[in-house]
């Protein structure tokens, strides 16, 4: 016998298809990781996008300005400011209602609206934080947040850097966990009046 008659597994035997095979997909949905393709990297600054990051301190607003860190020890602010910093135009969207997000964004130049069924319902100011709620709940978002200026510059701390950071920290993390947690109650109860 040759050595096709002794390959191991034997192959089935396969009929080509009478008609071609076509593959339903569902709709693809935008997370917060695709979006990032409609940021703005550093290698592509302009002159003015250098001096707006230039001037922007990301580690004094968390030491500073940013309730949700305060307290925090300086050694793991220094690792948490080793996130992302980005900038994104008028119009972009960096979180969708009722998608995933996995990232947190703290506003360092430029604002924020937050858009509840495309009710514009606040504004976020440098110094600023959204996504924190979502991205720890793993839940999906309860409002759109898109960027309101001409551009935005932001620190993105996307959910394994920003957990690995407060491995060291679990008392920050239990922090956190109680704001949720009394996000949670706001939101039943805001449903509650509805």
């Amino acid at each position: 016998p040759s050595a096709a008659q002794w390959r191991w597994p034997p192959r089935p035997s396969v009929a080509a298809p009478s008609a071609p095979l076509q593959c339903q997909a569902s709709p693809l949905r935008r997370t917060t990781s695709m979006r990032e393709m409609d940021y703005i990297h550093e290698e592509d600054y302009s002159g003015k996008m250098n001096e707006i990051s230039r001037s922007v301190d990301f580690r004094h607003m968390l030491e500073e300005g940013c309730f949700l860190f305060e307290g925090v020890a300086p050694h793991i602010i220094e690792r948490l400011v080793f996130g992302q910093k980005v900038f994104a135009s008028r119009g972009t969207l960096l979180i969708e209602e009722g998608e995933e997000n996995s990232a947190v964004f703290i506003l360092g130049y430029g604002e924020l609206s937050i858009n509840v069924n495309g009710t514009k319902v606040a504004d976020v100011r440098p110094g600023q934080v959204v996504g924190l709620y979502t991205m720890l709940k793993r839940s999906p978002a309860s409002a759109s947040v898109r960027v309101e200026s001409d551009i935005a510059y932001m620190l993105v701390l996307r959910h394994g850097h920003f957990m690995a950071c407060l491995d060291d920290n679990p008392e920050v993390l239990g922090k956190m966990q109680i704001l949720v947690h009394k996000r949670e109650l706001e939101n039943k109860k805001a449903q509650m009046l509805n």
